[in-house]
């Protein structure tokens, strides 16, 4: 091995572990004094590589000026001894912080598509679900065709037997009086009739009925009615004629009517001819 020659560690220059591996390296250099400062070492490779260096007399290492004073203070100049044996050797350093993470590599080509997975159980049966909303009516459909021709008459069915009578009917309700109709035309004078047999002079007298609005007065039974008349106290006479009689029988009564509607307000009377035995 060669010495090693103009390699120097400045207080404000260190160099880097290439550096003092080549000056070490570099045959033809005169030993020189290096000065180490603990406080300026930045690498652990360059402070073993100047240890080594002392070690093995290619280079004369003198600690910094504080540790070379002696405990009064002053600089010891007294020559130095023989060199001792090396130290063993010290401890193993603290592990180095972990370095930054690589950046991400590119991304993978697409892996092969695996083969198909065997088909699983089938599921248990759902619930059954809500019924649906009612649909919308359809359109009304197309009228169909017409249907063959009207097929001939049937022949007359034979009658039926006599229904049963009904039950009578119940009786209706009285009507009410229709109005008094128009008094007819004068009729035409009949022919003189033949002359009667002589008859016997009889008795009359007259019967009189009072009542309200129409009121009706009888002779007295078996004798007939020659006359009769009316009077009304308020309204006025609609009507004075007799009744009861036929076309072949002589009359039995009068009637008369007003027009007002007040109590006992017309009085019939009739004169009626006694004819009883």
């Amino acid at each position: 091995m060669v010495s090693v020659g103009a390699v120097a560690v400045a207080l404000s220059v260190v160099p880097s572990t290439a550096a003092v591996a080549d000056a070490m390296q570099r045959p033809g250099t005169s030993s020189a004094v290096t000065q180490l400062h603990p406080n300026d070492l930045r690498s652990a490779a360059i402070a073993d590589a100047v240890r080594r260096a002392g070690t093995m007399g290619q280079a004369t290492v003198y600690p910094d000026a504080a540790a070379a004073q002696s405990a009064d203070g002053r600089k010891d100049r007294r020559p130095h001894g023989p060199r001792g044996p090396q130290g063993p050797e010290g401890k193993q350093g603290k592990p180095g912080k972990p370095g930054r993470p690589g950046r991400p590599g590119p991304q993978g080509p697409q892996g092969a598509q695996g083969a198909q997975g065997a088909q699983g159980a089938q599921g248990a049966q759902g619930s059954q679900g809500t019924q649906g909303t009612q649909g919308t009516q359809g359109v009304q459909g197309a009228q169909g065709a017409s249907g063959g021709a009207q097929g001939a008459q049937g022949a007359q069915g034979a009658q039926g037997a006599q229904g049963a009578q009904g039950t009578q009917g119940t009786q209706g309700t009285q009507g009410t009086q229709g109005t008094q109709g128009t008094q007819g035309t004068q009729g035409t004078q009949g022919a003189q009739g033949a002359q009667g047999a002589q008859g016997t002079i009889g008795s009359s007298y007259v019967n009189t009925n009072t009542g309200q609005r129409s009121v009706t007065v009888q002779c007295n039974a078996g004798d007939v009615a020659t006359g009769g008349g009316a009077l009304a106290e308020s309204g006025n006479l609609i009507e004075t004629y007799p009744i009861g009689g036929t076309t072949t029988t002589p009359p039995t009564g009068w009637q008369a009517t007003t027009t007002a509607n007040n109590p006992l307000n017309i009085t019939a009377y009739v004169v009626c001819a006694d004819v009883t035995p």
